[in-house]
């Protein structure tokens, strides 16, 4: 498997970014090819991104309706996977994007509540988007750092009460957190989070 990984962190870096012209066999050539570190640093993280995905990753790619190279939007599709991936910072959230790419390949969710939390990745930091996993189930909690770094990637909402004439912002679990939390953080434990009535309150 990990030479078929390195071979689509390849092919997908050719395809999103031509201008770094790898040739596809990899390996050896690819460490001399690719002098620059930014270079470098994109493929070791599409390299760990792919490698954690099932043996048949890269035939899936190619062959697979989602991905498919004769549809107009494969490149576009191609070029999203590639800068998303580039612009995640940690180990953790890499292994987070490698979960929802399962998920998405598992049908389990679809291309564009794919992209909208993959996009979340690269946005957050993960010592924030693991407070998913504290609030759970949580109703209206109080505001706390974690949980405006939440709101700002529309993973929970936040709406306004007021109680004696004071206003406080409380905070909420959306549907989108609730997948992130169970396809992304911990798609092995996908099971343990029902869904839940998640109400929709007016954001602020």
């Amino acid at each position: 498997m990990l030479e078929n990984a390195l071979d689509v962190a390849v092919i997908l870096a050719e395809v999103a970014l031509p201008e770094l012209a790898l040739p596809l066999n990899a390996a050896a050539v690819a460490v001399q090819t690719y002098k620059g570190y930014a270079d470098k640093v994109l493929l070791s993280k599409l390299y760990k991104v792919l490698n954690n995905q099932d043996s048949d990753f890269d035939e899936w790619l190619k062959l697979s309706e989602k991905f498919d190279k004769s549809d107009k939007n494969y490149k576009k599709t191609v070029c999203k996977l590639v800068y998303t991936i580039n612009a995640i910072n940690e180990e953790e959230l890499l292994d987070i994007y490698s979960n929802l790419l399962r998920a998405y390949k598992l049908g389990l969710i679809c291309k564009q509540r794919f992209f909208k939390l993959t996009w979340a990745l690269s946005n957050i930091y993960s010592e924030d988007l693991f407070e998913l996993k504290n609030i759970y189930k949580e109703k209206d909690m109080p505001e706390t750092r974690e949980r405006i770094a939440l709101r700002n990637v529309n993973l929970i909402d936040s709406c306004l009460r007021t109680k004696y004439v004071t206003s406080i912002s409380l905070y909420n679990m959306n549907e989108l957190g609730l997948d992130m939390l169970r396809y992304g953080i911990d798609l092995e434990n996908a099971d343990k989070y029902k869904p839940f009535k998640i109400e929709s309150p007016n954001k602020t």
